[in-house]
């Protein structure tokens, strides 16, 4: 992806957010109803999605800011990460919580840089991002196969086609406008 030579580009929060797209094409092509029901996108964008090129679901892909945010109980994340570590949850083959892994991953990494930035970049409450950055590796895998979290669309379902074909930069910054709208009312 040529967002590479953006500043604050992040090649894993990039892949993360090429797969949510990916499965937000798959799910519209499917099921347009669940494609609303499960990422919060609207109706008459959920034919958009399913039918934008490889190259389109790229553009909508972001290194710099997640398109989607986390839907889960903040209190239940917190007293998850207070429980002892139990390290047998890790021998589980099950997939179940793979993204969600990858997710908590990203937030924790981004954390230990900056809470505020991954506030903004992630689309989480100060107290949880500052937990996450605190928490292990092992502790957000095993957080993410109990806590059950959900994405929904981070900025409004009316810009998809505007950000699927524009510059990466003009991408960013309409992202950014919405994302910092939303930040604005997450407390903690």
């Amino acid at each position: 992806m040529s967002g590479l030579s953006m500043f604050g580009y992040d090649q894993d929060l990039w892949e993360w957010d090429h797969t949510l797209w990916h499965l937000v094409q798959q799910c519209a092509n499917r099921s347009p109803e669940e494609t609303i029901q499960t990422f919060g996108i609207q109706r008459e964008y959920a034919s958009l999605v399913a039918g934008l090129s490889p190259r389109q679901v790229e553009r909508l892909s972001s290194g710099v800011i997640a398109s989607f945010q986390p839907v889960f109980d903040e209190d239940s994340f917190i007293a998850l990460l207070a429980e002892p570590y139990d390290p047998l949850s890790l021998l589980s083959r099950h997939s179940h919580g793979q993204l969600e892994a990858h997710f908590w991953l990203l937030v924790s990494k981004g954390s230990r840089t900056s809470p505020d930035t991954a506030m903004l970049r992630y689309g989480v409450s100060r107290r949880v991002a500052k937990a996450a950055g605190t928490a292990s590796s092992n502790q957000l895998r095993q957080i993410a196969s109990k806590l059950g979290t959900d994405f929904q669309l981070r900025f409004a379902s009316s810009i998809i086609e505007e950000v699927a074909n524009a510059s990466p930069r003009l991408a960013l910054t309409k992202r950014m406008a919405y994302a910092m709208t939303k930040s604005a009312a997450v407390t903690g």
